[in-house]
């Protein structure tokens, strides 16, 4: 699946925020997406296909990520929340001085598929989308997490 956003039918753009760090007018996320795949004795088991930790997550999704409520594992360890992207950009700017490509991840939209919880109950809002929403296959597996 990579880095990308729902299609017009809702279908796909499922990540997971492990993290949230505030920046004033952005936030900046660790985030992932794991793709479904079977073993040799066809076995499901999920492998991750993108990971960052300097997702910028701007407008309505840095005001959504300010209420989000990212759960913790009895060892205090993120297990992070899913979300589906509904807008992004992804961009490569060149730095002529440092001949050099960056590689920029932007989230500007987001839902919380139900289900998933992942905002705190005092101050969420709640949203409405039109586009079906599917749940995302969660792992559970700690030994597989991105981001220790």
């Amino acid at each position: 699946m990579g880095f990308r956003q729902a299609d017009s039918e809702g279908r796909g753009g499922f990540a997971r925020i492990w993290s949230v760090e505030d920046r004033g007018n952005f936030s900046i996320a660790k985030v992932s997406t794991s793709r479904k795949r079977k073993d040799a004795d066809g076995n499901d088991y999920y492998e991750t296909d993108f990971q960052d930790g300097f997702v910028r997550l701007i407008g309505s999704a840095h005001e959504k990520a300010k209420n989000l409520d990212i759960p913790t594992n009895d060892k205090g360890e993120s297990k992070g929340v899913s979300i589906q992207i509904t807008s992004c950009e992804v961009t490569t700017p060149y730095n002529a001085e440092k001949k050099k490509v960056y590689q920029n991840y932007a989230i500007f939209a987001f839902d919380i598929p139900d289900g998933n919880g992942g905002t705190k109950k005092s101050t969420a809002k709640k949203t409405t989308t039109k586009a079906k929403t599917k749940k995302a296959a969660v792992e559970d597996d700690d030994d597989d997490m991105p981001f220790e």
